[in-house]
């Protein structure tokens, strides 16, 4: 069986914004129904590649979300087992960043190693997953394949046949605002190499919420080098641009 996938990102659903994104909501509907029409809508997966929210330190958005594709995207035949999602920048508590703000900036500071992050981001110390307490909420409700529930660093997952995905959270260093993001996010490439050890997928997608160029030094280079030998698909947005998908036929 072949797989489709829709991508969508950077839907920043906001309160009191229907007559703009009400419209393109309905009109995201009635396409994927045009779409289907003419598949197998078991073979549809729909990718939600973060930002899905304006602010999310506000869980009424996260119900407004809900309110708006859950039902519809069911009523399609794109129940929750068909829909991949990530978390961007937008999708983290800017409020919590905020409270806890001298840990939080203290460890962007340190300019940490790839070996001083993974060992971080997997220890019990592990502070910025907190910031995320709202999207991981949401993520549980909307969709069986995300970033991991525990760490929320990133997840792998086998979708149908020879199909895998892996679902990574750039927006782990995220301090919310592009000017300090730019070129100083980093991503956890422990967890990436332990999937793809144990992953006998023939093909492997992977989804996250910023492009490579966001990230920095190590991370960019590890995650290029991951990328061109292990997967055909890298599906990524933030920059809201149309074209963000990129495919490595090798």
């Amino acid at each position: 069986m072949k797989l489709h996938f829709i991508h969508l990102s950077d839907i920043h659903i906001r309160i009191n914004w229907e007559e703009d994104q009400g419209v393109v909501i309905s009109s995201f509907v009635s396409d994927i129904k045009k779409q289907v029409e003419h598949l197998d809508v078991k073979s549809v997966y729909v990718v939600f590649s973060g930002d899905l929210v304006l602010a999310g330190d506000d869980p009424k958005l996260y119900d407004i979300f809900l309110k708006a594709f859950d039902n519809a995207l069911d009523s399609i035949g794109i129940t929750k087992e068909q829909r991949i999602c990530v978390p961007g920048n937008h999708d983290i508590s800017r409020s919590w960043i905020r409270d806890n703000k001298l840990n939080h900036d203290g460890i962007l500071l340190q300019s940490l190693t790839e070996k001083q992050f993974n060992d971080y981001v997997s220890s019990s110390s592990f502070l910025l997953a907190e910031k995320f307490e709202n999207y991981r909420r949401f993520e549980q409700s909307f969709s069986s394949f995300g970033i991991n529930s525990t760490t929320l660093t990133g997840m792998g997952w086998t979708l149908k046949e020879d199909v895998g995905v892996y679902c990574l959270n750039s927006a782990i260093f995220s301090s919310g605002e592009s000017t300090s993001d730019f070129g100083n996010l980093a991503v956890d490439t422990r967890s990436i190499h332990k999937w793809i050890t144990s992953c006998t997928s023939k093909y492997k997608v992977m989804v996250m919420h910023h492009p490579l160029s966001w990230l920095n030094h190590w991370a960019q280079k590890e995650l290029e080098l991951i990328l061109k030998k292990n997967f055909c698909l890298l599906l990524s947005g933030h920059e809201h641009d149309q074209q963000v998908d990129h495919s490595n036929s090798s």
